[in-house]
């Protein structure tokens, strides 16, 4: 079930005649050259990247001697590594809130965009992209899943193949709030890939990770499915708080 992504013949023409990154997606400002990344260079200021320390596992970013975060102390993980554009801070907290729940979909090329930047920098050898499904009523609910908006310009920039089969088959409470252990056993069993990925690399797009316990239920799925290796990428990340030696 995988597809490749390309832009329509209406978008293509559109793009020509009224190129879609003549201003930042952030502030209006306009661009001119500078819109490698669909952002003006001040609002790129604002953005930190994540390409300091980070745990070699989720890639949070850490701080200290420790090159694993205490959350990643759990053995039960399936997926290889995560990696993240930014750190989720303030700015990059309400740019994803204005893509999430504001109908800013044009974040999504931003995202993409920062988001290739990074898979550039990794060692990760994929054949397939996924992303975070919604439930068919949290879809309805939300009128786009930003996870595959993101997803679909990524693979645009990349050429890779779009996998759609992974589905997420019931709804659950809330994550926000919530601990690791908890987000994990919230998640537990809500994942499933249908054929199509065996023996391939995968690769997970998400908007952001906290604990990676949605990525890991996702590689839970697609692994199960017979993928080989799953690996995960989001726009943004939060800053480990708990570290432990490993």
């Amino acid at each position: 079930m995988l597809k490749t992504v390309e832009r329509s013949i209406k978008e293509k023409i559109s793009d020509v005649f009224f190129p879609p990154s003549l201003t930042c997606c952030v502030c209006g400002e306009e661009l001119f050259d500078e819109y490698e990344y669909y952002i003006c260079p001040e609002c790129f200021k604002l953005l930190t990247l994540n390409d300091s320390k980070i745990c070699l596992r989720c890639g949070s970013k850490i701080e200290g001697e420790e090159s694993y975060c205490g959350i990643c102390g759990s053995d039960e993980v399936f997926y290889e590594y995560i990696r993240s554009a930014v750190v989720y801070d303030e700015f990059a907290r309400i740019l994803l809130h204005k893509f999430k729940f504001g109908n800013h979909r044009e974040f999504g090329k931003c995202f993409a965009k920062l988001m290739e930047r990074k898979f550039n920098l990794t060692d990760m050898e994929v054949d397939a992209v996924a992303y975070v499904p919604m439930t068919e009523r949290s879809l309805k609910e939300r009128r786009y899943n930003q996870s595959e908006i993101i997803a679909c310009e990524f693979c645009i920039l990349t050429g890779l193949p779009l996998f759609d089969g992974l589905k997420k088959i019931k709804d659950t409470s809330d994550q926000v709030g919530k601990g690791a252990a908890d987000r994990m056993k919230n998640l537990k069993g809500v994942m499933k890939a249908q054929s199509g990925v065996e023996n391939l690399s995968v690769l997970v797009i998400d908007d952001i990770k906290t604990t990676g316990a949605t990525i890991n239920e996702c590689a839970r799925a697609l692994k199960k499915a017979g993928a080989a290796k799953v690996y995960g990428l989001t726009y943004a990340s939060t800053v480990a708080k708990v570290r432990i030696n490993k």
